[in-house]
């Protein structure tokens, strides 16, 4: 008789031949990724400050760095998780 594995089990399978180190450096990416696609609709401020020395509005400054610091907490939390299957399960989530 065959065991009939859950999708649980079938993750868990997966995940042994992983390495968490691996793992977490993949989620770190995808958080950097994600937190850049948010703030890539506000950079055209930046080259108009640049260009035409215009003042970057202050909520664009304050909504942006929201947004980095975000990524930095969200980091950290992976970088302390201890197991791979809390790597897997872990949301990345910038309320948008």
């Amino acid at each position: 008789m065959s065991e009939i594995l859950t999708k649980k089990d079938k993750l868990l399978q997966e995940l042994e031949s992983k390495n968490i180190d691996d793992m977490k450096a993949d989620k770190i990416k995808e958080v950097k990724r994600q937190a850049g696609k948010v703030i890539k609709p506000y950079d055209w401020y930046s080259v108009r400050k640049v260009r035409d020395n215009v003042a970057i509005p202050d909520e664009v400054k304050e909504y942006c760095k929201k947004i980095r610091k975000q990524s930095e907490i969200m980091e950290d939390e992976i970088k302390k998780l201890d197991e791979k299957i809390e790597v897997e399960n872990y949301t990345i989530d910038f309320g948008e």
